[in-house]
């Protein structure tokens, strides 16, 4: 995760979004609870308006599960 933590956000995003068209947007989650929240946010913003709803949508109910 610290890898991700330090690249640019738009290599991170490039990286994501082949996981994503790959069928691994589970995957993706995992990588993205684990990074800090500003960065997510900032992250979010580059993606596409449907898999940033799709991913925000797992991260609410992900929150609500956690408590957060």
């Amino acid at each position: 995760m610290t890898m991700y933590g330090k690249m640019k956000l738009k290599i991170v995003k490039n990286i994501l979004e082949e996981k994503i068209n790959a069928g691994q947007i589970n995957e993706v989650f995992d990588i993205i609870t684990r990074l800090k929240t500003k960065r997510v946010m900032n992250l979010l913003k580059k993606f596409d308006t449907k898999t940033s709803t799709e991913l925000m949508d797992k991260l609410n109910k992900y929150n609500q599960k956690e408590g957060k």
